[in-house]
């Protein structure tokens, strides 16, 4: 059987077990945290950026100079459910759907992979000589717990200027990647993070964390997916990047919704 046959039999599967849907809630946060194994301080962070939610003023053409020219913002968008996987770690790449492994950077040409899929999992890969580096590639639900004193720096749970979106995003992120870039390491080829969001009609709050700790480098090629389903599925992304001295990071976000 070919692996795309192969692929496609494994959606089919996963899409039997419908995945956990929330809503946008204080509860529904706590059973996000719960569900991701999260310790106390991240769900902490994860509630007070919800109360900043609460209170922040969704954004409106007629008073925001950045969305002056956007057609009347629909409020519904806040009401839409969200999809909760199980961060089933996949072990090989092609469990995943054929669109996450199409491009380039899939097939020999990036030192690390984060790919997730929806209803599915996650494949994780790193090279050897970036992990005894101490390069760190990894979501960031899984970093707080293993690397607790490290993501607490770069986790934070409000921003000064955060909009509605980046404060919801804050609170309800269910993907994405956190990536540590140690001083000093050159990170040679990209590092590829690709996401297939597969539930249809949901609304999809990634999360992206990338460190260059001083004189070091990386290439970050982040790329969201999804199929052309009934509903329309909303989306906001939070990109945070924090880059030391000397240091060069480039990122690059493409999205196919």
């Amino acid at each position: 059987m070919a692996v795309k046959e192969k692929a496609l039999n494994t959606l089919s599967l996963a899409a039997e077990r419908a995945a956990e849907l929330l809503e946008v809630s204080e509860s529904a946060v706590k059973r996000l945290s719960q569900k991701l194994g999260e310790p106390d301080w991240l769900l902490a962070q994860r509630l007070e950026a919800f109360g900043r939610f609460q209170t922040l003023p969704a954004p409106s053409p007629e008073t925001d100079e950045d969305w002056r020219r956007t057609k009347a913002f629909d409020a519904g968008f806040f009401s839409q459910p969200i999809p909760i996987s199980e961060l089933v770690e996949v072990r090989r790449a092609e469990a995943l759907h054929p669109e996450l492994l199409a491009s380039e950077l899939s097939d020999g040409g990036a030192s690390g992979l984060l790919l997730e899929q929806h209803l599915v999992g996650t494949h994780r890969f790193l090279t050897k000589e970036l992990e005894r580096s101490g390069v760190i590639l990894t979501d960031i639900s899984t970093a707080a717990r293993e690397y607790p004193q490290l993501v607490r720096k770069y986790v934070a749970p409000t921003a000064s200027d955060d909009s509605k979106f980046e404060a919801l995003c804050r609170a309800l992120f269910t993907s994405g990647v956190f990536i540590y870039v140690p001083a000093g390491v050159k990170v040679s080829l990209p590092i590829w993070m690709g996401l297939y969001a597969d539930a249809d009609g949901s609304l999809v709050l990634p999360r992206s964390i990338v460190v260059a700790e001083p004189g070091s480098e990386v290439t970050v090629f982040e790329e969201h997916l999804s199929p052309n389903g009934v509903g329309a599925t909303a989306a906001s992304a939070l990109h945070e990047v924090f880059v030391g001295e000397d240091a060069r990071v480039t990122v690059v976000s493409l999205r196919y919704w």
